[in-house]
């Protein structure tokens, strides 16, 4: 299961920084598609959050249930928001935008479910009743 988590860390990271430093400075897509191309980091990076944290940082976190795994995607949000509202202040010559915030939370709910669904049964430990004695 790690090595399909580190897949999917892989290919999004991938698909980030070809959007970022290829897609869009190269290719020049319809009108209609340059949401997508805008929104498409923040969407994957929210996705990966709850995977980077298990491979990243499993040191000092442990995703064992649900509810560990809905607070660390709620305070991903929080952090991604606040990144966000940052770019208000000129002095970062960054542009604050709404629908990063909008699809960084449809990002991060998706990888919750997804992570609850298809890796929560991994990180639950196995209890054994077989007792030798």
């Amino acid at each position: 299961m790690r090595s399909i988590k580190i897949t999917i860390f892989l290919v999004g990271a991938f698909i980030i920084l070809y959007d970022k430093f290829y897609v869009r400075h190269f290719v020049h897509l319809p009108n209609q598609f340059n949401l997508a191309k805008d929104v498409a980091p923040n969407l994957i990076s929210a996705f990966l959050f709850p995977f980077c944290v298990d491979l990243f940082f499993k040191r000092w976190v442990q995703l064992t249930n649900k509810k560990s795994i809905f607070h660390i995607c709620l305070v991903g949000l929080i952090f991604m928001i606040g990144n966000e509202l940052a770019q208000l202040f000129p002095i970062f010559k960054r542009t604050f935008d709404l629908y990063d915030i909008l699809f960084s939370f449809i990002g991060i709910s998706f990888g919750y479910f997804v992570y609850t669904r298809w890796f929560l049964a991994e990180a639950t430990p196995k209890i054994s009743y077989y007792d030798p004695q």
